[in-house]
């Protein structure tokens, strides 16, 4: 992963591993808000991401040796945001609630970021996203 963010650029980013999450005691995984930016601009650009980001749901049943599984989206503006699109919810001690997130209008398509929002769970990163997403789409 590490070799991957250098190729795109991401001067400001290191993985410890590879869901993000840091270790017992350690912050060893870190971004900017720029550098995730950018990599949600390029993984947005997959159709196959895009297509997973964007919905409130899925469900996968039983069969073929695995159990029947349901995830639900976290991201608080899918289904509630108008054109909102994706992208990934976080949470760690350090960073606090986090949210990448991308929202797309007449053409025009905005990705944000929001890092630290105080509070209790991730549903607190909703009206953040919404007022930098609603700034962007009246001054664009």
């Amino acid at each position: 992963m590490n070799t991957e963010a250098r190729r795109l650029g991401l001067t400001g980013t290191h993985f410890s591993n590879f869901d993000g999450m840091p270790w017992p005691g350690e912050y060893s995984t870190w971004s900017t808000p720029a550098n995730l930016i950018t990599l949600g601009r390029y993984a947005m650009s997959y159709p196959a991401f895009a297509a997973i980001t964007g919905q409130a749901s899925y469900s996968l049943p039983a069969g073929g040796g695995h159990h029947g599984y349901a995830w639900q989206n976290t991201n608080p503006l899918i289904g509630a945001y108008p054109g909102a699109t994706g992208i990934k919810t976080g949470d760690t001690q350090a960073a606090g609630n986090c949210l990448l997130f991308e929202a797309t209008r007449n053409g025009l398509t905005l990705i944000g970021v929001t890092l630290g929002t105080p509070g209790d769970d991730i549903t607190v990163t909703g009206p953040v996203a919404t007022r930098v997403l609603n700034w962007g789409f009246s001054h664009f």
